[in-house]
């Protein structure tokens, strides 16, 4: 049984006290409010929920305040025949701050994420435009060495085909002379002006052919001891450069090894050497050779 007196309630004498689960000190029991917070739970949904008492006089707003932080919401219930009471204010007072503190801490750990984030993407478009301008210079070094060993290869291609252009230019005064030569040319050993050198002998000069046989007698390689004295006549055809094309024995010795010695130091020999005026013999020139 309750009985009101002021703004506190108090126990009767002999008043019946029913055994109370939250409010369970005796000093709780007698005045019928709320000293000390209490806690009772239950699983819902495999969920453990906890329910917490709060004291609601203001005289007890240090355990409001704890308990405050560490709950994650509240629940104010107002005695709808007393309505509000100063207390009811308080706790709500409390609440609200709580509320707003949370709330403030929220944004500020929001704003710190936002600016994280911010300051993470700023490092990444960074990160990616440091790359990007790093691709940019080894892309533009490598054009330019690009460029620059392009620019070699074509001034060694223009100084080969000078080079060439030149060659052949000499190569083709070579041939015109020889072909003048060969041709008879008017004029003596001492003429001037235009007037060429008289050509010699298409067959070389007098000791041509001993000093091409003596020529091809150093490439001679025989097996054993030559019998008799064989003499082999040897055809070989020529470019206007001195090259042997390709030779061939004109008249035999009737000494087959001998003959086949001759051809392989005629071929061995490939450059047949110039003649005492600068020039070649005939493109097929014939000499022989003996042992």
């Amino acid at each position: 049984m309750r009985a009101k007196k002021g703004e506190g309630n108090y126990r009767q004498e002999n008043a019946e006290v029913e055994e109370r689960f939250m409010d369970s000190m005796d000093i709780e029991k007698e005045r019928g409010i709320t000293i000390a917070a209490k806690n009772a739970s239950f699983i819902y949904n495999n969920i453990k929920v906890n329910i917490v008492d709060t004291p609601g006089h203001s005289d007890f707003g240090g355990e409001v305040e704890r308990i405050l932080d560490m709950v994650d919401g509240a629940i104010l219930l107002v005695d709808a025949s007393e309505g509000p009471l100063p207390q009811t204010r308080f706790v709500l007072k409390k609440a609200l701050e709580k509320e707003k503190a949370e709330k403030l801490r929220k944004d500020k750990l929001e704003k710190e994420k936002a600016g994280k984030e911010k300051a993470e993407k700023e490092k990444k478009l960074k990160e990616q435009k440091l790359k990007e301008d790093k691709a940019k210079e080894e892309k533009a070094r490598e054009d330019k060495e690009r460029e620059k060993k392009k620019a070699e290869e074509k001034k060694k291609a223009e100084a080969q085909a000078k080079a060439d252009e030149a060659r052949s230019e000499a190569m083709r005064k070579e041939n015109l002379k020889r072909m003048q030569g060969l041709a008879g040319a008017s004029g003596g050993e001492n003429s001037t002006g235009t007037a060429l050198k008289s050509s010699g002998p298409a067959s070389g000069s007098p000791g041509y052919r001993p000093r091409l046989a003596a020529l091809v007698k150093s490439n001679l390689t025989y097996p054993g001891d030559v019998s008799g004295n064989p003499r082999a006549e040897v055809e070989v055809k020529i470019n206007s450069n001195g090259t042997i094309l390709s030779s061939r024995i004109l008249t035999p010795s009737g000494n087959k090894a001998w003959d086949e010695a001759v051809l392989r130091a005629a071929q061995k020999t490939e450059i047949l050497p110039r003649d005492i005026d600068g020039r070649f013999p005939d493109s097929v020139f014939i000499f022989s050779l003996t042992p």
